[in-house]
């Protein structure tokens, strides 16, 4: 009595589509945590139980013994509210100077660096087979095909090797893709708040581990490398 009925809890609930964005929402909070004490809405004490709890959530998370509840519902307030269960007043001071808006909007952004790098991988190792079949097919032909009649013979590997270079067009679209998640969302509910929380500071801070600069380098690399080794193949 007295909350939202079960039926608009299940018409808003978004829980079962973001439960993927825990590990960009606790990099968030853990990044958030840090802006608050600079502002100085909580204290190191606090922030180190605050972090703690984060830790703790993690741990739940990864190893699926976190307890979900009717009232949470996005993976947002679930974070929250079980780290408020952990830290105390210090959890609930959490949400000082965010929305949902802005967490949603940053934790996408997030999760997007990490899948769009990791998709851009995948597509690398998808060329790198591409490439090494087209150099074990050497001296191989097969008939072109032109409006669904045979044309001139044509050699197997530059066709597996056309592939290749197809892919590396999508392979450079991720990679631009994943320049534009890196921006500040600059989402908020109605106006901007003026606590110094230290934007910049904060977007420093908030990395996710798997946007690392060397797995970059990789991509950036083995595409390089498949790239020279068409063209030296054609």
């Amino acid at each position: 009595e007295g909350g939202p009925a079960a039926e608009l809890m299940a018409y808003t609930e978004s829980l079962s589509f973001d439960l993927r964005l825990w590990p960009d929402d606790i990099e968030g909070s853990r990044a958030h945590v840090r802006g608050l004490v600079r502002a100085g809405i909580l204290t190191e004490a606090e922030r180190d139980s605050v972090l703690s709890a984060l830790d703790t959530v993690a741990d739940e998370l990864t190893a699926g013994t976190f307890v979900f509840v009717p009232s949470d519902e996005d993976i947002h307030t679930a974070i929250e509210r079980r780290v408020t269960d952990l830290a105390g007043p210090a959890g609930a001071k959490l949400h000082t100077g965010r929305s949902r808006n802005d967490q949603s909007a940053t934790d996408v952004r997030l999760w997007l660096k990490r899948e769009l790098l990791a998709v851009a991988g995948h597509v690398v190792d998808l060329q790198e087979v591409l490439l090494q079949r087209a150099q074990a097919a050497d001296g191989i032909y097969l008939p072109g095909y032109t409006h669904l009649q045979r044309a001139q013979p044509v050699m197997l590997a530059h066709h597996l090797l056309a592939h290749g270079w197809s892919l590396g067009r999508h392979v450079d679209r991720l990679l631009d893709a994943l320049d534009g998640a890196a921006t500040d969302p600059g989402v908020h509910v109605v106006v901007q708040h003026d606590h110094e929380l230290g934007v910049h500071e904060l977007a420093q801070e908030a990395p996710h581990p798997h946007h690392h600069p060397l797995g970059v380098a990789r991509v950036l690399l083995l595409h390089g490398h498949h790239r020279h080794a068409v063209g030296a193949a054609l």
